[in-house]
């Protein structure tokens, strides 16, 4: 601007052809304009380089915590049958240190109608039902725990989407306002 307004006073100062510094003045006004405008130009470039990258971003985000879900919805049924496998196997050793207790207590000559023996049995599975009902209660708190993270993990996908669209907008946003600002 400083250049447009020394060529019009040394025009109407000096005399100088008026053609000349029409032609001075119009290329300065066109070249700031132009200057402006190629300006505005680059930034939209930019700003929609920076909007798809925002995005790209978030979508990234989202699709770690939906394969964090699916990870946890996975785990679901091995829980169960780890479960499965943990009380069949508290039955199995219930069952063999019955056995080892029926055998002992036959080999010292005692009735295993009565007495001893049977009280060692109604305690064997007493404590096996109290570890059947525990595993029960683990395995139940371990599938539900599973099914919470997955909720979270969806939640959280959710959230990153938004987030990602939210900025992308307000980056666009803040391009406009100062593109509209400069005129």
């Amino acid at each position: 601007m400083a250049s447009v307004a020394m060529t019009l006073m040394s025009s109407v100062m000096g005399g100088g052809v008026a053609a000349g510094a029409a032609g001075s003045i119009g290329s300065s006004v066109l070249g700031s304009v132009g200057s402006s405008f190629f300006s505005t130009i680059i930034q939209g470039g930019m700003t929609l380089f920076s909007i798809n990258s925002q995005l790209n971003a978030a979508e990234e985000e989202r699709q770690a915590f939906i394969a964090d879900a699916e990870d946890a919805q996975d785990e679901i049924p091995l829980e169960s049958i780890a479960g499965i496998e943990r009380r069949a196997s508290l039955k199995q050793a219930a069952h063999e240190a019955v056995g080892q207790q029926t055998v002992a207590f036959a080999a010292s000559g005692i009735d295993l109608t009565f007495g001893s023996p049977v009280q060692a049995r109604k305690e064997a599975f007493s404590s096996l039902d109290r570890s059947l009902e525990s595993d029960n209660l683990t395995e139940t708190t371990r599938v539900n725990r599973l099914k919470e993270r997955s909720r979270e993990s969806y939640k959280k996908a959710r959230g990153a989407k938004r987030k990602g669209q939210a900025n992308a907008v307000a980056t666009g946003g803040k391009f406009l306002l100062g593109a509209l600002a400069r005129g």
